[in-house]
Order: structure tokens, then C-alpha cells, then sequence
């Protein structure tokens, strides 16, 4: 059953984020807006603590990491059952996505992504995970009570062999324009336990290695 939270509304004027990150950073609880696009590079990790509630400013995106070899980051996103974190749209209009690279990585766990997957996100997805395609498959992100909730075309992409890690769990998407997940092929057993239905196509997209279809 759904745990009351223990956050305030989130109130007051809100932190500003709108640059390269390039050294470790916290964003605490409570309220921010991303106004411009943000990127984790450098190896550095970002942190979002319990109870932040981060608003995306139209077609924004946070990426994490790049594809090139040394530059990576790390978001960490994890919230408690009573003391969730939230992604919302800033406004009236969608925001991007979050964008996992291959050289990035992700943790989340009892997060709520809402409003993405607008016009300037990769796939039309909230959550990508964008891997190599000349490599093996590579975990990018583990996720841990995570909702997608009205999202664009997709809730979330796994691209050219970006998966999720084992551990992950109870991934919830609703309330999508399209299909809760697009997955390549490869990556398609490291689908987690989760609830996919209440979107307008309730099936997940297999594609690549000659394979192109719906289930």
C-alpha cells in the first residue's frame, strides 16, 4: 500500500540549476528548476536527496555521462517510501528526459518521473538508456520503486544495449502517449518486475537483431 509521505509541500523560491556538472554535487530536499540543460560529466555524481521535488523547464534534458571512454557521471536518485523524490514538468509543457550514456549510471529508487518524454527527449522516452552497440550489454541503471508516469511516446528506452541492472525492481509506467517501454532485443531479460498497463498501448517494443515486434 502507498506510504504517506513525510516531505512538506515543497515551498519558497527554488534553486536554479542550469550548467555542466563537473565535481560532486548535492541537491538537497525541497524544491528545484532546472532551466536550462544539465549535464553530469567528469566522473562526477550527482546526488538528489529525500524529499527534492525537481521541476524541468520545457524540453529540458539531464544527461548523465557521455559515450566517450573516461567521461562519465553518476546521477543518484534515491528516495525513501515516506520521503520520495520527484521529476516533474516545470510548467504546462513536457520536459526531456533523463539520459543515461554508456560511460553513465544511474540509481534510483522510490522516484516519481512525471510530465517527460517531450519533443527534444532522444526517444520520446522519460527514462534512456543509451548503451554501445559495439559492446556487451551494460547495465546503466538500477531502479528501485520507480513510477513513469504520463509520459511521451515511451516511458522508457533501452538503446543499443543499455539494460537495467539485476537488482532492479517494481518499475511502474502509466499513463504514456504510446507504449510503456521500447527495449533493443539484447537488453530485453533485464526487464524488471513492474506494472506496464494503464498506457495507450499497453505492449513493450522488441527491436534490433532482426527482431521487430510487439508484446
Amino acid at each position: 500500500a502507498p506510504v504517506p509521505s513525510k516531505c512538506a509541500p515543497p515551498t519558497g523560491p527554488a534553486i536554479e540549476h542550469h550548467t555542466t556538472i563537473h565535481a560532486d554535487e548535492t541537491w538537497g530536499p525541497g524544491l528545484h528548476v532546472m532551466t536550462f540543460g544539465v549535464a553530469i560529466r567528469k566522473n562526477a555524481t550527482l546526488t538528489i536527496a529525500p524529499c527534492a521535488v525537481v521541476r524541468v523547464k520545457k524540453d529540458y534534458e539531464l544527461s548523465v555521462g557521455s559515450g566517450n571512454v573516461g567521461d562519465g557521471g553518476t546521477l543518484v536518485a534515491e528516495g525513501k517510501p515516506d520521503e520520495p523524490i520527484v521529476f516533474e514538468a516545470a510548467d504546462a509543457d513536457p520536459w526531456a528526459d533523463i539520459l543515461v550514456s554508456s560511460q553513465g549510471s544511474a540509481r534510483l529508487a522510490y522516484v516519481t518521473l512525471r510530465g517527460g518524454g517531450g519533443t527534444y527527449a532522444r526517444r520520446g522516452a522519460s527514462l534512456h538508456l543509451f548503451g554501445d552497440q559495439y559492446s556487451p550489454i551494460k547495465p546503466l541503471a538500477s531502479v528501485d520503486h520507480v513510477t513513469v508516469e504520463n509520459s511521451g511516446k515511451y516511458g522508457v528506452y533501452l538503446e543499443s544495449r543499455g539494460a537495467f541492472s539485476p537488482d532492479s525492481h517494481d518499475l511502474v509506467i502509466r499513463g504514456t502517449k504510446g507504449m510503456p517501454m521500447s527495449v533493443s532485443a539484447p537488453a530485453s531479460q533485464s526487464i524488471p518486475s513492474g506494472t506496464y498497463t494503464g498506457n495507450k498501448i499497453d505492449a513493450i517494443r522488441l527491436s534490433g537483431g532482426g527482431y521487430d515486434d510487439y508484446h
